[in-house]
């Protein structure tokens, strides 16, 4: 349904237009209106003045378009317990460590990114120590 006063396109059960808020009627509503004008009964300044507004209405220009979605309503792409698991699981088989953070560093999104390098440079640490507790040992 496309809004009287701005040109939206609106959803057909919407009673107002999502871009300026403007009161939408029905198909129904609206050729009652016409009959009245046509018959001379009683309407609203409004009303009048869009139906002397003969020049097509332009479509709402757009100013602002969000890409991302909502943060809240987006589910984290490394929950708490992955991240500390991984962590965990380092400090005993550093390897994990290591190939989850060059997996995570691949990742668009800043965050994996962020938990990927946390988690390699965190292997790498574990191992070389390890490494050389190991060495010093023998």
């Amino acid at each position: 349904m496309l809004c009287p006063k701005c040109g939206t396109d609106n959803a057909e059960q919407a009673e107002a237009c999502v871009n300026c808020g403007e009161k939408l009627i029905d198909k129904n509503m609206q050729a009652e209106q016409t009959e009245n004008m046509q018959t001379g009964q009683n309407v609203s300044s409004h009303e009048a003045v869009e139906s002397d507004n003969a020049q097509p209405q332009r479509p709402p220009r757009i100013t602002h378009v969000d890409i991302q979605p909502d943060k809240a309503k987006e589910k984290p792409v490394v929950s708490s317990g992955m991240y500390i698991t991984i962590i965990v699981l380092s400090i005993f088989v550093p390897p994990i460590g290591i190939a989850m953070g060059f997996t995570y560093l691949r990742k668009i999104h800043p965050d994996a990114k962020k938990a990927g390098k946390v988690w390699l440079i965190w292997g790498i640490l574990t191992f070389t120590i390890l490494a050389s507790l190991a060495i010093t040992r023998s």
